[in-house]
């Protein structure tokens, strides 16, 4: 009797860590629902603030716009505003593993569903209503619904950010006269293919949120190498490790990371391939401790080109 006990207790076990497992698996993904009020139309133009890559959707909504980060994140206090507005806003259970600001790891059990407005100047929005409540006082652009967001810890320093889970649903294209981004659903026209995109394939893959994306690039006709997409890189456009560095013609400079200001020496005379095209720009060497090999192409793109993330492809403007 005692052994048909530890059976019968040894097989609940497994089956509660059987469900466990699958449910944690299933809770990983985000943004499995998000979809567009007006599905054709372009989100944007969203401009950059002056010093960082934060756009605003509506008044009090700034995000950081950040690809190294695997899962989109929201305060409190947004939280409470989108409430105020009428906009949809759940909790529910889930497990969500990524790093902060800082790139430390950080799991939450706790995620928020929302309606986000999108709200762009100069549009000649129209109003909506979501939820059941009105915010027929601001005038909408558009609306996103279901986005999925991790919450900022209350003594948290980082701040609300869109990451690549967010990002990775959309074309991103980058307008540099105008230093801002423009989110679109389909390839508009007027833009020439360029490279791939590539992501890894390994099995810690799985368990993340979101993807990594690269670009396969080549500096000064040497080896291919895959540049990590980030646009938490501030101040420099195309990073290489400090012992790649050449001994000659280097100046000296300094670069924002998550990890706090880097020194960098710097080349301002690269000459860089990346599919079909070929450019001169800026190499800087560092050490941060995140990817050896990393580009911004905020900082990198001296033209409009789009990145095209569900079809794995880069582009320019003709």
């Amino acid at each position: 009797m005692k052994k048909r006990r530890i059976v019968i207790i040894a097989i609940i076990a497994a089956l509660l860590i059987a469900i466990g497992t699958v449910w944690a698996l299933f809770s990983i993904e985000t943004q499995r629902a998000m979809c567009l009020k007006y599905p054709d139309k372009p989100i944007g133009l969203l401009n950059f603030s002056e010093n960082d890559y934060t756009v605003e959707l509506a008044p009090g909504l700034d995000f950081q716009i950040n690809t190294a980060r695997a899962m989109s994140t929201i305060s409190q206090k947004q939280l409470q505003l989108l409430k105020d507005m009428g906009c949809a806003v759940d909790s529910t259970v889930a497990i969500s593993i990524g790093r902060n600001h800082k790139g430390n790891l950080r799991v939450t059990f706790k995620r928020y569903t929302v309606s986000l407005p999108i709200s762009v100047p100069g549009d000649g929005a129209d109003s909506c209503s979501l939820a059941g409540g009105s915010i027929s006082e601001v005038g909408m652009d558009n609306v996103i619904y279901n986005v999925d967001f991790a919450p900022l810890a209350d003594a948290d320093e980082d701040r609300p950010t869109l990451a690549i889970d967010f990002l990775e649903k959309f074309l991103v294209e980058y307008r540099h006269s105008d230093n801002g981004i423009v989110l679109h659903t389909s390839l508009p026209e007027g833009f020439s293919y360029v490279g791939e995109l590539e992501m890894t394939d390994e099995l810690i893959d799985y368990l993340r949120i979101s993807n990594r994306y690269y670009m396969n690039m080549t500096v000064n006709h040497s080896e291919s190498r895959d540049f990590f997409i980030d646009t938490a890189m501030d101040g420099a456009g195309m990073k290489l490790p400090a012992e790649n560095a050449p001994a000659f013609k280097m100046t000296v400079d300094s670069v924002m990371t998550p990890m706090g200001v880097v020194g960098a020496l710097v080349d301002r005379d690269v000459h860089v391939e990346f599919g079909e095209r070929g450019v001169n720009s800026s190499a800087y060497y560092f050490d941060d401790g995140v990817e050896d090999f990393a580009i911004n192409p905020f900082n990198f793109f001296k033209w409009t080109g789009l990145i095209d993330f569900p079809g794995r492809k880069v582009y320019i403007h003709d």
